[in-house]
């Protein structure tokens, strides 16, 4: 038996049961037929539907399911027991029985629901029964042309000749309140259906003037929170419905009905009701243009901070700041007021508002009372105000057509970086804006002559990494495609070329290395394709032998847990050692979790990076790159002349890049929907017995792989890019403040998106893209120090090497 079939048996049984079923005390004599019962509510939730939905997919849609054909045929069998029992029972009892048959909402065809579509937002309505309007047949021949019209929606006006009317879903609440007798709960949003009602105008004017209170009711209660949220100065009432609106509009619609001119009332409070709807809507926004300024505001000053630490510091160093401006005071002075204002305050302001206003005020008095922040922010303004001033006078001296000249080329730059951006902040709704940002980060050494000059064989393959990188947002997600062989393809295609790397950089340029670093790099090479064949073992077929299934959790827990621990010992400390180590020692498990061509993505993905490294570092060839000791770049070293080489327009590109690979990582093959869902899928190669909380820590470990590829390769180029600093802490410092202004603005463009209103879908989507936006700094400081350590550090941990070792040539084999 169905849980469908037990409900509605269940139900039915309880009509039989006169003693404590669902018709107790309905039995009535003659002298008592005036009697009034109380108000009964059954609700029945088929669920089988909900269910046969979910299974569908884009190969088979529920469009041409003969199984949801079927349970249609079944539902309404259900109806007609239920129907027909309810008549049969309620003979000659003093009940008055109504029905109300919908669904909570539409689904695609592809399991899609709680978004914006029509098809998941529009859902059936049949109302029939006591105190409700019954279906309108069409007779004249106009009426009949209706057929084939349709409303704004597309769905014909009439279906077989039933006049279709519609409501929102909120309207069902007052709705099910006026059949049942009871008020109207006081945070319903719906408007009463009167044209559904089936009542006289008295009542009708009653039920809409209940409806009309409760909605009002509700607004004062709003606005008297919005108006204790703010000063009276800057709150701003709904202009189109005043206190003194309301009363007048209520004034109105009572004197009407108080002369019967039923129809103009109504119409009155069917009016006042949307207005009253509308200014519901307008408080539940009122806070973001206060929020919205002050995040704004925040990140705003938070950025300036950062620019005043990186650009301000050398001459810092060589002026000082003797007396304190005259607007600095000023500024100090305002402040302080404004603090003040802030904490009396506080007790009669939501929290939310005070850490709003808090936020700014702490970067701001930080910026005005720190005579270093001082001096950093003055040298900033006057550097900006002489840059503008000699662009000016270039311009008067040379003409506009040659300074236009002069500067195209760094203009175009900028235009790139802005493009860039936005396309990188659509791209976590349309992951399609990534395959176009691809393709401008492809083209960028046709603008920027310093990125990998001299190097022309890289410079070609460049743009075609990026190209390629940029096929996979293109491609459905990744968990959509599921492919055993794909992954295993992959896999023995990254050993390949790890093997084939490995040959030509490792032995062929007659590195410096001990014996056991030769072997190393191939077995790490040979363990990437048994991850490859190990998912083609535990996936291609449903009896896999215990002992194979034992022998792959054995290597995928050996490859995750033990293999990174055996790096740090056995790795010596380069460069180019520690970068092939640490990328294949993270591919591996990747691959062990990987469904479909997720490996293709990782392989063209560390590519580009492999590639962002020697365009970043054109003066190194690749086996010094390879053989860069790495022993000592912990070491922190300040000098206020490392701060001066540390900022430069390579950094800037440099955050570009790193957040724009970070981006692909998180959107590049899957988006918020296929993140959010959990996919057992990844855990065969792990854990026979799959449970539901296992499976959460496997999807985070699966983002954090390439994560962690990410992080090591922006610490080896920020680290070596700015060697001749001697300063890679301050260098990556540097780095993660870069990257902490470009997210800035996504923080504020997310937060203007951010929606409250809307699907659960829409509202839940806004809100992760925010999250993600926020933790991108932070994210961004994590991993490049985690890849700091990943390059210099050892086990046990040291900073710097205490002995000599002795090496010896391996000639070509």
């Amino acid at each position: 038996m169905s849980a469908d079939e037990w409900s509605v048996g269940r139900f039915l049984a309880t009509l039989d049961n006169m003693e404590n079923g669902f018709f107790v005390n309905s039995q009535v004599t003659g002298e008592d037929l005036s009697v009034s019962q109380s108000a009964r509510l059954a609700f029945i939730h088929l669920d089988a539907s909900d269910a046969i939905g979910h299974a569908a997919s884009r190969e088979s849609p529920i469009s041409k399911s003969s199984q949801y054909r079927s349970l249609l045929h079944q539902f309404d069998g259900f109806l007609s027991k239920i129907t027909r029992k309810l008549k049969r029972v309620s003979e000659g009892l003093n009940v008055r029985v109504a029905f109300v048959l919908t669904a909570d909402h539409g689904m695609t065809d592809s399991d899609g629901h709680g978004g914006d579509s029509l098809q998941e937002t529009i859902t059936p309505l049949l109302v029939w029964g006591a105190g409700l309007v019954g279906p309108r047949l069409s007779e004249s021949s106009f009426e009949r042309h209706l057929f084939t019209q349709t409303d704004s929606y597309g769905f014909p006006v009439q279906i077989e000749g039933r006049q279709v009317n519609e409501i929102q879903q909120v309207d069902l609440c007052p709705l099910m309140a006026a059949l049942l007798g009871i008020p109207i709960p006081k945070n319903s949003r719906g408007r009463l259906p009167l044209a559904l009602v089936n009542s006289s105008d008295p009542v009708k004017f009653q039920m809409i003037r209940a409806n009309c209170l409760q909605l009002i009711a509700q607004l004062q209660v709003k606005l008297e929170e919005k108006r204790r949220s703010y000063f009276m100065l800057f709150f701003m009432e709904y202009g189109r419905l005043t206190q003194e609106d309301v009363a007048n509009r209520m004034q109105r619609a009572e004197t009407l009905g108080a002369k019967r001119e039923y129809a103009d009332a109504i119409e009155q409070y069917s009016q006042l009701e949307e207005l009253t709807i509308a200014a519901l809507d307008y408080y539940d926004t009122y806070d973001r243009k206060f929020f919205r300024i002050f995040v704004g505001l925040s990140c705003l000053l938070w950025s300036l901070e950062i620019l005043c630490s990186m650009l301000g510091e050398v001459q810092a160093g060589q002026q000082q700041v003797c007396a304190k401006p005259r607007p600095i005071g000023i500024c100090q002075l305002f402040l302080c007021g404004y603090g003040t204002v802030i904490f009396v305050f506080a007790y009669s302001r939501p929290v939310s508002h005070t850490v709003c206003q808090i936020m700014p005020l702490v970067f701001a008095l930080h910026l005005a009372w720190s005579r270093r922040r001082q001096t950093q922010l003055l040298n900033l303004i006057k550097g900006t105000a002489q840059g503008m001033c000699q662009a000016v006078c270039t311009l008067k001296t040379v003409g506009p057509l040659a300074s236009f000249l002069s500067v195209a080329p760094r203009l175009l730059i900028v235009l790139n970086c802005v493009c860039i951006l936005e396309l990188l902040i659509w791209g976590f709704s349309h992951r399609s804006c990534l395959s176009a940002a691809s393709i401008l980060v492809s083209i960028w050494p046709l603008l920027d002559r310093s990125f990998g000059r001299g190097r022309k064989t890289l410079r070609f393959l460049w743009p075609f990494a990026c190209i390629l990188l940029a096929v996979f947002p293109l491609l459905p997600v990744s968990s959509s495609i599921y492919s055993p062989f794909l992954v295993t393809f992959g896999g023995l295609t990254l050993s390949v070329i790890s093997a084939v790397f490995v040959w030509r950089v490792f032995i062929s340029t007659q590195l410096q290395v001990k014996c056991r670093y030769a072997i190393l790099p191939f077995v790490m090479s040979f363990f990437v394709a048994v991850a490859g064949l190990a998912v083609l073992v535990t996936r291609s077929s449903t009896s896999v032998a215990p002992v194979a299934r034992r022998a792959v959790q054995l290597f995928s827990w050996s490859s995750l847990a033990v293999l990174p621990l055996f790096l740090f010992v056995l790795v010596p400390k380069k460069t180019g050692h520690r970068l092939f180590y640490w990328i294949t020692a993270w591919m591996i498990p990747y691959i062990l979790l990987s469904v479909g061509y997720e490996v293709l993505f990782l392989g063209v993905f560390l590519c580009v990076g492999l590639l962002w490294i020697q365009m970043e570092l054109p003066n190194m060839a690749a086996n010094k790159l390879w053989d860069l000791e790495t022993a000592c770049l912990c070491t922190r070293n300040n000098t206020l002349q490392t701060q001066e080489r540390l900022c430069k327009f390579e950094t800037l590109r440099r955050a570009l890049f790193f957040i724009f690979l970070l981006i692909v990582i998180f959107f590049g093959i899957a988006d918020v929907s296929t993140l959010n869902k959990l996919d057992i899928r990844i855990t065969y190669c792990f854990v026979t017995q799959i449970e539901h909380g296992s499976v959460v820590y496997f999807a985070i470990l699966k983002i954090l792989l390439p994560l962690l590829c990410l992080g090591i390769i922006g610490s080896a180029i920020q680290t070596h890019g700015n060697q001749e600093s001697s300063a890679p802490y301050e260098a990556l410092v540097t780095l993660a403040g870069c990257c902490t202004i470009l997210s800035n603005l996504f923080i504020v463009q997310f937060f203007m998106w951010l929606r409250v209103e809307g699907s659960w879908l829409a509202i839940g989507t806004s809100i992760a893209h925010y999250g993600i936006a926020m933790g991108i700094s932070l994210l961004t400081f994590v991993l490049l120090f985690i890849g700091l350590g990943m390059l210099c550090l050892e086990f046990p941990m040291k900073l710097c090497m205490s002995s000599r070792q002795s090496f010896h040539t391996l000639d070509p084999l």
